[in-house]
């Protein structure tokens, strides 16, 4: 009896909420694939973006998770790292992986596809070690929209319908072909609260559908002819 090897995969992710602790569980479960590790890994800013990133750590960011937890995830109890050890997944935690330190824990994973969530840029020599490439999770259409806050731009420009993609990166974080990628309507009575919850049973459903499609190779990737899509950061004053 012929024994099918089992896609080894990676977690990258800087980002420790309530949506990864849901993606976590999904995709440990696949059958398809050897899921055996999760690096976290905070990107590092200087100046002014670090008293940005103590406001909204201190202010912003604990009451959208408050929010979140309510509203769009009212099961999840656990974060990243006592999930992980529940599951058997060891957590790695980073502060620089381009370090020759670091760059060589890749390489000693022996990975066949990297799964990178909101890391904004991945650069070589990263991207050139899982054997099949990275993909990362878009909640959006990434061909219109790639800014910081998934459903703002649809709701400000009357969009029919939200989509999430999953799609393969290039070096710095370009975008390059989609893997997989699914919309569902936006209709006059939905709101931000509403839509970030259809991205999110969006998101939830197509990566492990996308890690599938990797592993068996059958399905022709999309090609992403834009560069770019457009960019819809926080509302401002004005916006709102």
């Amino acid at each position: 009896m012929t024994t099918v090897k089992k896609l080894k995969i990676a977690l990258l992710t800087n980002r420790n909420d309530h949506l990864i602790a849901e993606i976590i569980p999904r995709i440990k479960e696949m059958s398809e694939i050897s899921f055996k590790d999760i690096i976290y890994c905070k990107e590092k800013r200087g100046g002014l973006f670090v008293l940005m990133e103590w406001v909204n750590q201190v202010f912003i960011k604990k009451i959208r998770n408050f929010l979140e937890k309510i509203i769009l995830y009212p099961k999840v109890e656990e974060d990243l790292f006592t999930l992980s050890s529940r599951l058997g997944i060891s957590a790695h935690q980073l502060n620089n992986i381009y370090s020759q330190k670091n760059i060589d824990f890749f390489r000693s994973l022996n990975l066949d596809l990297l799964i990178v969530h909101e890391i904004k840029t991945l650069k070589k020599p990263i991207l050139d070690i899982p054997f099949l490439g990275s993909i990362k999770l878009h909640q959006g259409e990434i061909q219109k929209y790639c800014g910081d806050t998934p459903g703002f731009g649809e709701l400000w420009n009357n969009e029919e319908q939200i989509g999430a993609t999953v799609h393969f990166i290039r070096d710095m974080g370009g975008a390059c072909d989609i893997v997989i990628q699914k919309f569902l309507p936006i209709f006059e009575y939905d709101n931000l609260t509403s839509v970030k919850a259809k991205i999110s049973e969006l998101s939830l459903e197509i990566l492990p559908e996308a890690i599938k499609q990797v592993a068996c190779q059958r399905k022709q990737r999309i090609p992403q002819f834009s560069k770019t899509g457009n960019r819809h950061p926080a509302p401002t004053l004005y916006r709102r």
